[in-house]
């Protein structure tokens, strides 16, 4: 995929890693985990939050190492991302249309001030999350979605960061942000959706922005008109 839509190898971190269901539920690592997702002390959940453990886990060591190298934008892709015809042009646009307006700033330690509390519609003094993935048809008001030819539209949504966790971007400040509000308070498990939203909204220096159409669409969601064996392929 990668490859057809001239996007270099070298530009791309695959994070296998060790988690999976068994190794985060395992008794042995039940500190580390509690640990990094900040969880109440107690059993994990039910069945989903054992599920899920092992991608909410993954999602938060990215926002780790994000922060850590101070990364100027990373795009997070989920294993079953499926991208759009002419993605890479489609991606460029989006990143000189979100450095044009101000949303994105190029400087990674631009963070946005510790005395600021970001409103709904903040769009330049904050620091901020792409979303350029869907899955349940959620899309931005505004947007036309029933013009054929209807002009890209990118939208803040500081109450609602996530519609599918599958392909969204962050820099060093807003996963900063994300993992400092992570640690303001324990939490009860959350899947990764819900958690993003639940952390968009309480941050107050994190500013979702949707862009419509994604660009990206989650493989499990997507009918598969060619009837591809390994389309629906799943890991456990």
């Amino acid at each position: 995929m990668f490859v057809r839509h001239n996007i270099p190898p070298d530009s791309i971190e695959w994070r296998l890693g060790r988690w999976n269901r068994a190794t985060c539920t395992s008794k042995k690592n039940q500190e580390e985990v509690y640990r990094t997702l900040n969880l109440e002390d107690g059993p994990l959940g039910d069945e989903a939050a054992h599920r899920y453990c092992a991608v909410t886990m993954k999602h938060v060591e990215i926002w780790q190492e994000i922060a850590t190298n101070s990364s100027t934008l990373s795009l997070i892709l989920e294993d079953d991302a499926v991208f759009v015809p002419f993605f890479k042009e489609k991606f460029d646009r989006f990143v000189y249309t979100a450095i044009r307006t101000g949303a994105l700033k190029t400087d990674p330690n631009n963070c946005a001030s510790g005395r600021v509390h970001v409103s709904k519609n903040e769009w330049f003094e904050q620091d901020p999350a792409f979303v350029i993935g869907s899955c349940v048809g959620l899309r931005d008001s505004s947007f036309s979605s029933n013009v054929s030819n209807a002009h890209p539209l990118l939208s803040t949504h500081k109450e609602k960061f996530s519609r599918c966790a599958h392909a969204y971007l962050l820099n060093s400040c807003s996963a900063r942000a994300l993992l400092k509000q992570l640690h303001v308070q324990k939490y009860k498990f959350l899947v990764i959706d819900w958690l993003q939203t639940y952390l968009g909204l309480l941050s107050p220096t994190l500013q979702p922005f949707w862009l419509d159409p994604a660009i990206v669409y989650q493989g499990n969601m997507v009918l598969d008109l060619d009837e591809i064996p390994s389309f629906r392929r799943s890991t456990p």
